[in-house]
């Protein structure tokens, strides 16, 4: 038998979380997390341990980002050219 010793292991640490420690990690309210569980078109992923409810980090965290929003950018690039042609009207008069 051979012993080896100073052997790491390593895993990757994907906590549970209840509504309060998701609230602290999201700085979203607990209230609106439940809201976002019951949500009927995307709801977070959960489990329902009698009374309590879990969230694991990482499903959180690829429901976070499937609801990314680039509306924003693309609002902000039509405004710029908007402003551009404005610009370029007023120095042809």
């Amino acid at each position: 038998m051979r012993v080896i010793e100073g052997a790491v292991i390593q895993t990757e640490w994907d906590p549970l979380m209840d509504l309060r420690g998701l609230s602290a990690y999201s700085t979203l309210s607990r209230r609106t997390l439940q809201d976002l569980i019951n949500d009927p078109d995307d709801p977070i992923p959960s489990y329902r341990v009698g009374n309590r409810v879990l969230i694991r980090r990482s499903e959180f965290d690829a429901w976070l980002s499937r609801r990314r929003n680039q509306k924003p950018l693309a609002l902000a690039r039509l405004a710029r050219a908007d402003a551009q042609a404005l610009l370029s009207v007023r120095r042809k008069s």
